[in-house]
């Protein structure tokens, strides 16, 4: 399911608890018996069995492939049927580490504002310090971080553009870790060399190599174009 190195504290099981009342809430908004779901399941090549529908639809514990398949058939996101267990959050199981897929607006007021993809890689040594490195796909550029910090489900830190001559390029990110490690959401800030201002952008990265990437990345991109919008309406 994800590619990366997992850490001493990554605990993913390869069980899930899914939330029940929503998976079957979803279904019958759908108008689909449960066998007519497993059959949509089926055909997009994911197979289990009905009483393996029947549990997930009870809450109880199934395979997370289950639930995957479950997810790409009703066309939602695969963090939407799982429960957060209180003891994944006791046992501090937040894993950044590995390759996602970065988005946020570029934004230095003398041009018009744009979404901005990056690809983001996440590495963390042996001593638990973690280190970014995002790569634009638009152009030749590379953002690297220093004095990172992780609280929890929290990244936060000091970013800088290579090659660049401080305080340009120089700026911050927080960001929180979502949807069993799948997804990060937060904020970056720059200083704006030509406004000489400190601009800020929402930040949204979906893990790479994930069964549903190219899905999530959509709902991102499409959360990034209604931010952008209201771009053109500030002073």
């Amino acid at each position: 399911m994800r590619d990366y190195l997992p850490s001493k504290t990554s605990k993913i099981s390869t069980s899930v608890r899914p939330r029940g009342d929503v998976l079957r809430r979803l279904r019958l908004a759908a108008g689909l018996t449960q066998e007519a779901l497993l059959e949509t399941c089926r055909a997009q090549n994911s197979f289990f069995s009905i009483q393996s529908l029947r549990r997930a639809e009870h809450g109880d514990r199934v395979a997370r492939t289950t639930v995957e398949g479950i997810a790409l058939a009703l066309e939602v996101e695969v963090g939407d049927l799982i429960a957060l267990e209180a003891d994944a959050l006791q046992n501090d199981i937040w894993e950044f580490a590995g390759d996602w897929r970065a988005l946020s607006i570029e934004d230095d007021r003398l041009t018009r504002a744009y979404i901005l993809e990056e690809d983001m890689r996440i590495t963390r040594n042996a001593a638990g310090t973690y280190h970014v490195e995002c790569n634009s796909l638009m152009f030749p550029r590379t953002e690297t971080t220093q004095n990172v910090v992780h609280i929890e489900d929290m990244l936060m830190g000091q970013s800088f553009i290579e090659g660049w001559v401080p305080p340009n390029g120089v700026g911050s990110f927080q960001l929180q870790i979502l949807r069993e490690n799948t997804y990060l959401e937060g904020y970056v800030s720059f200083y704006d060399a030509d406004s000489k201002r400190i601009e800020m952008s929402r930040l949204l990265a979906v893990r790479k190599n994930i069964h549903d990437f190219e899905r999530c990345l959509d709902s991102a991109r499409e959360k990034m174009r209604q931010e952008l919008a209201r771009y053109a309406d500030r002073p």
